[in-house]
């Protein structure tokens, strides 16, 4: 289990780096400086989106083995005054 959340924060730490380092030859190639502005923070952006994704799959799958039911409305816990 350990190692599926270690492979989350590798993938998100190699996304920045090719980002990254695309953001640098464009740089280079342009003359420009936005460029590895841009790419970082698409980096870290599309990193962090892909975490968060994974991260919300793993969890459904950890519950459903683990027999948890699907969380239920909140209107159902509200107390209607009755």
């Amino acid at each position: 289990m350990a190692m599926r959340y270690a492979g989350l924060g590798m993938e998100l730490a190699g996304m920045v780096t090719v980002c990254t380092l695309i953001g640098v030859w464009v740089d280079r190639q342009f003359g420009t400086r936005m460029g590895v502005i841009v790419g970082a923070t698409t980096g870290i952006v599309g990193g962090l989106a892909s975490l968060i994704r994974r991260a919300y799959e793993m969890q459904r799958k950890f519950d459903s083995a683990a027999g948890f039911k699907q969380d239920r409305d909140a209107s159902d816990d509200r107390d209607h005054g009755t």
